[in-house]
């Protein structure tokens, strides 16, 4: 299991239970950084996965990758061309079985729910 390094953010939060920010300049140059989780508004997020590619880092992105196809296809071949992953979370809101739930409920109140994950866990609160 891998530890988290370091935050950057746009706000100051300082550094958080042993986790320092750092700025973004230091988080592409930093060696010992090598997977960037990218969690932001959704305009930004082409920009810091082309960044964070470049500087040779794996990048997982919140959905959407990029509000452009175009972009999104440039970027799968940049993440090839640098032999680093990059993968996109949440790509379930694209599925059929979503939009039917989406339908289903529409209009509905909801007053009890769970939630239920599924697959293997790599991490998480029962591996630590």
């Amino acid at each position: 299991m891998r530890n988290l390094t370091a935050v950057h953010c746009r706000r100051h939060l300082g550094d958080q239970q042993g986790v320092k920010q750092i700025s973004l300049t230091e988080a592409l140059d930093r060696e010992d950084i090598q997977v960037a989780i990218v969690c932001t508004e959704n305009t930004s997020h082409e920009d810091y996965i082309q960044k964070f590619l470049e500087a040779g880092k794996h990048v997982c992105v919140e959905y959407p990758m990029s509000l452009s196809h175009t972009a999104a296809v440039e970027l799968h071949h940049l993440a090839e061309k640098k032999g680093k992953v990059l993968h996109e979370e949440h790509i379930e809101l694209l599925t059929a079985e979503y939009k039917q739930l989406k339908k289903n409920v529409a209009g509905l109140n909801l007053l009890e729910g769970t939630i239920q994950f599924t697959g293997e866990s790599s991490g998480g609160p029962q591996n630590a």
